[in-house]
């Protein structure tokens, strides 16, 4: 984290990210203020997430209102809801 943060200071990194895979991970970001982007498994059926689409929601809205940028990842929960542009399970 030091050597990041120095290399952030020296303009030789813009900004530094996590990905996270764990609900506690999650919600600790919250309240690191070295990262500036977070990777967060997200979607609408809660498939291949870190808890459920109610619990991981409101943490990162409180991410975003630290200032931090969320880059959603497993979207379609690893293909499972690769059959419906809503996020429903394919037949």
């Amino acid at each position: 984290m030091e050597t990041l943060q120095e290399a952030k200071e020296k303009k030789q990194v813009r900004a530094v990210g996590v990905s996270c895979h764990g609900f506690e991970a999650l919600k600790r970001i919250v309240d690191v203020p070295w990262v500036d982007v977070v990777l967060a498994r997200i979607n609408p059926k809660g498939v291949a997430m870190d808890g459920k689409t109610e619990d991981v929601v409101p943490v990162l809205r409180a991410i975003r209102e630290k200032g931090k940028a969320i880059i959603g990842m497993k979207i379609f929960g690893e293909g499972r809801l690769a059959g419906s542009r809503r996020g429903g399970r394919s037949a």
